[in-house]
């Protein structure tokens, strides 16, 4: 698809290319006036669903400025030309512009025997992300993949498509349990309540795989992976020096989200 150049206020974004194929649309590299790097995110809602989903998404990206979640630009509507060509019909397309992390996501530096030092500073950087978009919101798809690296090896949250508004008798919630399998917190497995405390099993999942390099879950199959959600503790730590972390991420990864809390971590 062709996309023109796009002004917002004083900057024009331009040169977009196919950088890769997202959940809800099409990801574009580009770059600014003066050459720097940025991506342009591009959906078009086909039910409404998925239409709600973008609008609480630019919400979080508009509402949520913090060093540790990824920077957005700007955020709208374009009218395009549409995939289906021969008729030269146009369509409403949303979008994000965002900068551009060369670092790529937290996954791909996740291994075994990273040192408890740089486990922890990822840690800590996720955390005060998570407690900015808390404020209002509540991911509902904290993973690796979602965290991305600048050049700096900093960390920012991203990807808010299934984020929930928080406290807004208004806003419109399409889902009850959501996220991804092998990150989802028991309340998702029953179609129940999502909120902050949702966000925080994710992030013990996560953070077991940061300190480990896998997760606590071998299985890939959804059947024995909702049976370890709702009915299995998390896997020991082998080394017993680490037993303060351990009850840490026992904490996070509580059945009960009553239960869970972001204690001290050492």
């Amino acid at each position: 698809m062709e996309i023109p150049e796009i002004a917002c206020g004083f900057e024009t974004y331009g040169n977009f290319q196919f950088f890769a194929k997202g959940f809800m649309g099409e990801v574009y590299k580009g770059c600014d006036s003066c050459g720097k790097p940025i991506v342009l995110k591009l959906s078009r809602p086909t039910v409404a669903v998925h239409e709600q989903q973008l609008e609480n998404e630019i919400r979080v990206c508009r509402e949520i400025h913090h060093p540790n979640i990824v920077n957005t630009l700007a955020t709208g509507k374009l009218m395009l030309v549409a995939d289906d060509r021969e008729t030269g019909a146009c369509a409403e397309y949303y979008y994000m512009l965002q900068e551009f992390y060369e670092g790529g996501n937290l996954k791909s530096r996740i291994r075994s025997g990273i040192p408890l030092e740089t486990c922890k500073d990822w840690f800590l950087q996720i955390v005060s992300g998570i407690r900015a978009l808390h404020e209002k919101f509540v991911h509902r798809d904290i993973k690796p993949e979602n965290i991305l690296i600048d050049s700096a090896d900093n960390l920012h949250i991203g990807d808010f498509g299934l984020a929930k508004v928080l406290n807004d008798s208004a806003a419109k919630d399409p889902f009850n349990g959501w996220g991804t399998v092998e990150y989802m917190a028991p309340e998702c497995w029953t179609f129940g309540e999502t909120t902050p405390a949702t966000d925080l099993y994710s992030l013990g999942i996560m953070f077991y795989e940061i300190l480990t390099g896998e997760l606590p879950c071998k299985s890939h199959k959804a059947k024995d992976l909702k049976e370890f959600h709702l009915h299995q503790p998390l896997p020991r730590l082998a080394d017993p020096s680490l037993a303060a972390v351990q009850k840490f991420l026992d904490n996070l990864t509580a059945k009960n989200p009553a239960e869970r809390r972001l204690t001290d971590f050492i």
